[in-house]
């Protein structure tokens, strides 16, 4: 008699445990979809333990404070990053000032020479004139900002949401145009390479601006793309903690509450 018994508990208990490990499965899985900002914070080695030994998961998770979020709707945001003492403040503002004009002069100068000099006037020498653009305008938005910032006190380093848009975008432009534009570089050295007794018919005036023009406009339509998909979201923070304004730090981010 005692034999059976045990077998019926036996049997019970396993299809038993088989429903209630798939439900705390199910809520595991349920919080990686529905709150995946919060999944590392809720499933814990705690939480785990407490699911095996068979808690109910409603009694230890409270859905209204897991999912608390602020939304600021300020315009004015912080920036906070650039961290100098008070003795390096001047030596740090003349070395990137020095940089970026050495960059200015440098990019400009190149420019000015192949458009000067009628012999490099070439495809390769032509493409290679969008990096200088590209090199000077990236650096036009974000290093004389940040010379600005420099000399200020912390709590006067203050950017408008819009400036902070318009860096995002120069920004990631600067970064995407650097990359298309090698791609066509490297597409007139195959030509060269691969067909030289036809290189000049194919990289004519034509192609040479078709090039040019896909290469920034590439860029344009990804970091569009970027930032129009961005700029929906809301804005979670007004105090920005790195030295520069990247899409994700003055836009939006995962701001949740425990």
């Amino acid at each position: 008699m005692s034999l059976v018994l045990l077998k019926a508990f036996a049997t019970q208990l396993y299809g038993t445990t088989s429903h209630t490990i798939l439900i705390i499965m199910a809520f595991d899985r349920y919080m990686a979809i529905c709150s995946p900002l919060c999944y590392a914070a809720i499933m814990s080695h705690r939480m785990t333990i407490k699911l095996t030994k068979g808690q109910c998961p409603g009694d230890m998770v409270d859905p209204p404070r897991m999912m608390e979020n602020f939304t600021y709707n300020s315009f004015i945001l912080q920036v906070e990053g650039l961290t100098l003492t008070e003795g390096s403040v001047y030596p740090a503002f003349f070395l990137f000032l020095f940089c970026y004009l050495f960059i200015i002069v440098a990019n400009v100068g190149i420019a000015t020479l192949i458009f000067i000099d009628s012999s490099l006037h070439q495809p390769m020498y032509l493409l290679f004139c969008n990096l200088t653009f590209n090199d000077i305008l990236g650096n036009s938005i974000l290093i004389p900002r940040l010379l600005v910032d420099s000399l200020r006190p912390p709590s006067e380093r203050l950017i408008t949401y819009y400036e902070c848009v318009v860096q995002a975008f120069t920004t990631h432009m600067f970064g995407t145009t650097s990359h298309t534009v090698l791609m066509i570089m490297a597409f007139d050295r195959y030509v060269a390479i691969c067909n030289p007794l036809r290189y000049s018919a194919i990289m004519n005036h034509r192609m040479v601006i078709k090039l040019t023009v896909s290469a920034w406009a590439v860029a344009f339509v990804l970091v569009g793309i970027l930032l129009g998909l961005t700029i929906r979201l809301n804005r979670c923070r007004t105090l920005i903690k790195n030295l520069t304004v990247t899409m994700r730090l003055c836009l939006n981010c995962p701001a949740t509450v425990w």
